[in-house]
């Protein structure tokens, strides 16, 4: 069984913008959990002033052990401590796109990946537009912000 809905709304996340679009999903055999299929071009993107478009496209709701989306950075510098685990896959880039953790900068080209554990004080750097993956764990990991950050 398979279906197809519109979009979806956004919603946000302490000011950003998170998740526009069309999706399809199908009944696993067995499981109460749905295999879920975006269409990137669905997304709509809607830049924070930091410089981000954050989707998130699949969380603890769809009954994943993680969540997972894509990001675009636009001449993006957004200063960061992670509260979850996270691995960033890189998809394009224009100029440069880099993550600077605790000091190492590093430079990421489509299909470089860095993981960042808890913790993690760091800074997305993008010179242009730049696309990421990225994968979350604990898949609640929106509702769990830590007061103040």
């Amino acid at each position: 069984m398979s279906s197809i809905s519109g979009a979806l709304p956004s919603r946000a996340l302490d000011g950003v913008s998170v998740c526009a679009c069309a999706c399809r999903e199908t009944l696993v055999s067995n499981q109460m959990r749905r295999v879920k299929f975006v269409r990137s071009s669905s997304l709509v993107r809607q830049f924070s002033a930091r410089g981000s478009s954050v989707h998130e496209l699949v969380n603890s709701e769809d009954g994943a052990s993680l969540a997972a989306g894509l990001v675009y950075f636009k001449d993006a510098h957004i200063d960061f401590t992670l509260w979850y685990d996270e691995a960033l896959f890189c998809v394009s880039r224009e100029e440069s796109f880099s993550v600077l953790v605790e000091g190492e900068e590093h430079f990421l080209d489509p299909g470089d990946m860095l993981w960042l554990p808890s913790g993690s004080s760091l800074v997305y750097r993008s010179r242009g537009t730049a696309a990421a993956i990225w994968a979350v764990t604990p898949p609640d990991w929106a509702k769990r912000r830590p007061a103040g950050v």
